[in-house]
């Protein structure tokens, strides 16, 4: 047999006035019977006498639940799932509280997180754009060609190098034996044999 009820019931709508809860959660708390209520047509009616019982009994006031919407609500107005509210609430990361078995979530407490989940999200698209670019000049710099030596190319420059040396040498020991015409004469024979061996002995090799 069902208790009567009192003669002072009230709409969701009054009884959110008074208590700082939305209607939905209201209607939800009579639904839990949480709060004494009955549903008239598609309308909820709450017991005021119950309801400022729960309210005693959780130690909440109007002025305290003043700004706490439910994670309904709040998953109405920035699109998150009531889940991922009631989620966040329990690991501290947003303020809110648990009345029965709903949670109520701070409006500007989750307003925070999300304009603060938005920066961080923001940030980490920028890094992600840096590191691209550099990869991407990165594998640019790989695509670049080297330039590539001949080894003949190599061989002809050195040769050239030691003809010059003997030329140079050839010309130092003129100098020094200038007063001796006969030796002159042999040494610069050595000399230019000796500069063809080594520029064409290499293209030989």
């Amino acid at each position: 047999m069902k208790t009567p009820f009192s003669n002072n019931l009230i709409s969701t709508k009054e009884a959110s006035e008074i208590s700082g809860y939305s209607s939905g959660h209201l209607a939800r708390l009579a639904r839990l019977k949480e709060v004494r209520g009955t549903r008239v047509g598609r309308t909820w009616l709450v017991e005021r006498e119950s309801l400022e019982r729960f309210m005693k009994k959780n130690g909440r006031h109007k002025k305290e639940l003043a700004g706490l919407i439910s994670t309904k609500e709040a998953s109405k107005l920035y699109g998150y799932s009531s889940d991922y509210v009631a989620r966040i609430v329990r690991s501290g990361e947003v303020k809110g509280t648990r009345v029965g078995r709903t949670w109520l979530v701070e409006r500007e407490s989750l307003a925070i997180f999300i304009q603060v989940l938005g920066q961080r999200k923001e940030m980490r698209a920028r890094e992600l754009a840096r590191a691209r670019g550099e990869e991407y000049l990165f594998a640019q710099n790989l695509q670049t060609p080297l330039i590539v030596i001949h080894p003949q190319f190599m061989q002809a420059t050195l040769r050239s190098r030691m003809f010059a040396f003997s030329i140079a040498l050839l010309v130092i020991i003129f100098g020094t034996f200038t007063a001796q015409p006969v030796v002159v004469s042999r040494l610069t024979e050595k000399t230019v044999t000796l500069a063809n061996d080594v520029a064409f002995g290499f293209h030989a090799t």
